[in-house]
């Protein structure tokens, strides 16, 4: 494999975009996990209604569903709250930063 630059070579590239998609993802469930707090805090109705578990499967994927459709659809979308916009806000600019970043490092790995 050639050099790219002193020291580093495309093998080193490889291991880029997993590790971006990595850090993307720890981000966007610290964020998931701050908005299920304050839904809990502000919001119990919400937060009971999320914990509904008729399927019996993970609680914690079906609150997360549950009050990120919420937060998009829902009772969560028609509160004029601060906090809430932030958090949308938040989630909506991780995931573009993550697919522009990850678009990048495959395109530069691939051509280099």
């Amino acid at each position: 494999m050639g050099v790219i630059c002193k020291g580093v070579t495309l093998n080193d590239l490889i291991f880029l975009p997993i590790i971006v998609s990595t850090l993307i993802s720890l981000f966007l469930y610290k964020n998931s996990r701050q908005l299920q707090k304050y839904v809990k805090i502000t919001y119990p109705l919400e937060w009971e209604k999320s914990s509904n578990n008729r399927m019996n499967t993970d609680i914690r994927i079906i609150r997360a569903g549950y009050i990120n459709d919420s937060l998009k659809h829902g009772f969560l979308s028609e509160q004029n709250d601060v906090h809430l916009r932030k958090f949308l806000k938040k989630e909506k600019a991780l995931n573009s930063t993550g697919i522009g970043l990850i678009i990048i490092v495959f395109l530069v790995s691939a051509f280099i």
